[in-house]
Order: structure tokens, then sequence, then C-alpha cells
């Protein structure tokens, strides 16, 4: 079966708010939990399911900016909180989630969690998911993981964007790197599944949509 356009799925802001506050709920082990290494872990996260299971946890749209690999609507939620603008239920809900506190010699203030995380958003697997990237990545600094957000997929997305630009749009099936047969397997599901879903729905796609 053909596939048609790049493969997307559907944002599920439950999960990443869950998984933010269950990453902001670890201070002993995810270090500086700002909005940058928020972003990264949640794309190191969705990164790491794609290539185990053919689809990412949150279904973010990826784009290329200069400090890396960035979930683009959970940027642009991110942002609004912090500065103040409170008009959507996503931004809403971040607010109430979350109060900010400036930290000496930090460049960027750090989320506090005001709730617990919603673990019924989030599956077993997904959990586990989010537990490695914990032990991998938590005690990391930005800087420390600005390799791991700069994957091929960012250069090769970074080349092909205008001269005069600062972000590049990113596909999943860029995401997917090596030459190991799991991540082949991985990526064929993934595509095959887009385009099944993509026929069988008389409305489109349901967890997996054009752009």
């Amino acid at each position: 079966m053909q596939q048609q356009g790049p493969v997307t799925f559907d944002y599920d802001f439950d999960k990443v708010l869950a998984a933010l506050v269950y990453f902001a709920s670890k201070p002993d082990r995810v270090i500086n939990f700002d909005r940058n290494k928020a972003l990264s872990l949640l794309f190191l996260a969705d990164k790491a399911h794609l290539l185990r299971y053919g689809e990412p946890i949150f279904g973010d749209y990826y784009r290329a900016l200069p400090h890396g690999v960035v979930p683009q609507r959970t940027l642009q939620r991110l942002n609004k909180m912090a500065e103040g603008r409170a008009n959507g239920q996503d931004i809403e809900r971040l607010t109430e989630a979350f109060r900010v506190q400036k930290v000496k010699g930090h460049g960027y203030p750090i989320l506090i969690p005001r709730i617990a995380p919603d673990l019924d958003a989030l599956s077993e697997l997904e959990i586990q998911i989010l537990d490695e990237v914990v032990a991998l990545y938590g005690g990391k600094s930005f800087d420390e993981l600005k390799g791991l957000v700069h994957p091929p997929a960012w250069y090769k997305a970074w080349a092909s964007k205008p001269r005069d630009s600062r972000v590049a749009p990113l596909s999943y099936e860029d995401l997917f790197e090596g030459d190991s047969q799991d991540v082949k397997v991985a990526r064929a599901r993934m595509i095959e599944d887009f385009a099944l879903r993509r026929a069988c729905s008389p409305h489109g796609v349901r967890r997996s949509t054009l752009l």
C-alpha cells in the first residue's frame, strides 16, 4: 500500500502533561528541569518509543531549531505559559500543574510541579520508556544532551531549509537511524499502519493524520 504524504500523529496533550509532571516530580534524578530540558526529554522519550514500537508517545510535530529537534506544539504551550498568556485549556492546565522558580546561575526558570503525575494517561510501556529516559538522561545538563537532540535527522532537515530560515520541518520517517533490523521493521510498521488507517477511515486517519 502506497504511502501518501509524511507520517504524522494526533497530538496527545494529556500524555505530554503527564510526562512533564512525571519528570519534574523526580528532582533528585532529573536536574535543572527547565523548558529546554523538558523538550529534550520529551523528544528522547518519543524517539525511543517510536524506534521500538513504530509510533511515538505524544504525537507532536517536530521541527529542527538551532538548539536541536523540538516538539513544536509543546514548545508553543510552554512559551505561552512562561509569558503568562493563559489563553486556552492546555495553557491553563500547564499553569495549574507548574510553578516556575529562578535558580541562581541557571539561565532558564525551573519547572516545579504543583500536582502529581496522572499515570492513568500513560500505558505501562510508556512509563517504562520515561523511566529509561530518566535513568539515561535525567542527570545530564542541556549542554550534555545537545548531541542527542541533534541527530542525523536534524542535520538533514537543517541542510534543506531556506537560508534565511531559523526553523525546518522534520519527518518521523527521518528519525529512524541505523541499519539494525529492528529499526527497519519498526519504520516499515509505522508507514504501513499510517497507510492502512488513512485508507480505512472515511474521515481521514484517526491516530495518524496528514499535515
